[in-house]
């Protein structure tokens, strides 16, 4: 085992768990040496692949947050103004990713944020059926070119 991984591994464990105490950095330590035990050497990124792509990750991290917190305005805004703004749609979005952790990656921060959805992919992996919540404000161009620009392109340098 490396030490460079366990702790890598443990400031991950830490950074999501958000508990930075003796208990969480323990657990970090265990989960990171089970996994760096149960891969073999070859089969994932080394840690220098991993620290050039660290920009782009932080950079995925802190973009998602800002669509949560946007998205989480919005319904909050929705739900304590009169009436309701939501204008459902279903878009069919062309995909450049192509292999399963791209696509599920992309899916589930799209999921993850409020008003969207991932609902399924088609079987030749071209296209990405998403539920928006408010899709009437902007056009369904619009919203394809966000959902690209932002989550597909940000996932892609990430994964590629």
């Amino acid at each position: 085992m490396k030490l460079g991984v366990l702790v890598m591994g443990t400031l991950i464990w830490l950074l999501l768990w958000g508990s930075f105490d003796v208990t969480g950095a323990i657990m970090g330590l265990a989960l990171s040496a089970l996994v760096s035990y149960a891969v073999p050497p070859k089969a994932g990124p080394n840690l220098r692949h991993v620290m050039k792509k660290l920009p782009k990750i932080i950079g995925l991290f802190f973009y998602f947050l800002w669509e949560l917190l946007l998205a989480n305005l919005r319904l909050a805004w929705d739900a304590v103004t009169p009436g309701l703004d939501i204008s459902p749609s279903i878009i069919a979005l062309p995909l450049e990713a192509k292999t399963d952790s791209e696509i599920f990656l992309l899916t589930m921060l799209i999921t993850l944020t409020p008003g969207t959805l991932s609902m399924d992919v088609t079987e030749d992996r071209s296209h990405l059926f998403v539920h928006c919540a408010y899709a009437g404000e902007s056009t369904i161009a619009e919203l394809k070119r966000s959902l690209k620009d932002g989550f597909e392109r940000r996932v892609l340098e990430v994964m590629r």
